[in-house]
């Protein structure tokens, strides 16, 4: 069973981003991407590199170097070959601060705080299966640049869990390479 806090952390997240509800002309937009998961520190010791996909909506307003945006992701890595693997899902909020823009390029850094589970599948012996669940945190930098009405963007990130999310375990710490797409809505 999931902890409350991870129920309600997407919800929060959205109710976040309706209440910053500004200007009319504040410019939206939905995103996708996918890459790697490249499992760090203990959790490297039995993960081997995976991938992983995203998707949300970001909010930027106009004038403003900030954006506030909801997500999700999953994320899946493989334990050797021994039939075992890590799957990696959840979602939550991520403010963004843009240090550089020059059509056609930007450059953001950002934040992130996530409900995630972390879920530690076996084909061999499935009675094992077990999971965890607890928030997660990172931070990231994003390069974007226009092709034509999208946005393609590379966003490098690192993602921790914490309390049982970090365990001995279940360690919870990964980097992330990302390439994705986004496209204004409206």
């Amino acid at each position: 069973m999931r902890s409350p806090r991870v129920r309600r952390t997407p919800a929060l997240a959205v109710m976040l981003c309706l209440s910053c509800a500004g200007p009319a002309a504040a410019q939206i937009t939905a995103f996708v991407g996918g890459g790697a998961l490249v499992p760090t520190e203990s959790f490297s010791d039995v993960a081997d590199v995976g991938w992983l996909v995203t998707a949300g909506l970001r909010r930027t307003a106009p004038g403003s170097r900030l954006a506030l945006g909801i997500e999700g992701v999953y994320g899946r890595a493989a334990h050797g070959t021994t039939g075992e693997r890590s799957e990696l899902y959840g979602g939550g909020a991520r403010l963004g601060y843009t240090l550089y823009e020059r059509e056609p390029v930007s450059f953001e850094i950002s934040a992130v705080v996530d409900g995630l589970v972390h879920a530690h599948k076996s084909e061999s012996f499935p009675g094992l299966d077990s999971n965890r669940s607890g928030l997660a945190a990172g931070a990231g930098a994003t390069l974007r640049t226009w092709v034509g009405s999208v946005r393609p963007f590379t966003q490098g990130s690192y993602v921790r869990g914490f309390g049982g999310l970090d365990s001995t375990a279940f360690p919870t710490r990964w980097a992330g390479v990302t390439v994705g797409v986004s496209v204004p809505l409206g």
